[in-house]
């Protein structure tokens, strides 16, 4: 028994070396990327399908799809930036409220969202940002800041610490020294 059981195993090796092994395509075709970057933004994931377009372009930028995915690519970070921005003043209401509530500020994104101050934390959706909230350890200031994550020179960073503006830079991140946002030009 011990001898048909080697020989068993022995035909079974020899017939999983000789049969042959699927080819595995490492790079996406830019059409399925393009699907891919399309069914990313309908879902609201804005940060995904930024970087599935930008990989389009990096690989295959004279490509039949490069001109419609630079032209979503354009689309997608005006969302993505004007979506940061509806944070940040959505993180900033919410602050206020509470502080005229508590009479103090909260310290976390999360206890505006256990407050029922906010419906849910931003800084958990794929807006294409990464989006920070810092209080101070005695609740009397806060800073909230929106970082691209990427496209960073192509979209504005924000900054917010609760004085009633939002500040913004574009290339770097934003501080309380960065320009005052006055209204969202088209280009930008």
């Amino acid at each position: 028994m011990k001898r048909s059981a080697m020989v068993m195993l022995v035909l079974l090796s020899l017939g999983c070396r000789s049969a042959p092994q699927p080819e595995v395509n490492s790079q996406e075709e830019p059409t399925t990327l393009y699907q891919n970057a399309v069914a990313a933004e309908e879902a609201g994931r804005l940060g995904e399908s930024e970087r599935v377009l930008e990989k389009i372009l990096a690989e295959d930028a004279s490509g039949s799809v490069a001109g419609r995915a630079e032209q979503m690519l354009g689309q997608i970070r005006k969302d993505s930036q004007s979506a940061a921005l509806a944070a940040v003043r959505q993180i900033d209401e919410a602050q206020a409220s509470f502080m005229a509530t508590r009479r103090r500020y909260a310290i976390t994104i999360e206890e505006l969202v256990e407050q029922i101050m906010i419906p849910e934390d931003p800084s958990r959706s794929d807006l294409g940002y990464n989006i920070y909230m810092r209080g101070s350890p005695n609740a009397d200031r806060y800073s909230i800041i929106a970082e691209p994550t990427s496209g960073v020179g192509a979209k504005r960073a924000y900054f917010s610490d609760g004085s009633g503006l939002i500040r913004w830079a574009l290339g770097e991140p934003a501080t309380a020294d960065s320009v005052v946002l006055d209204e969202m030009p088209e280009s930008n």
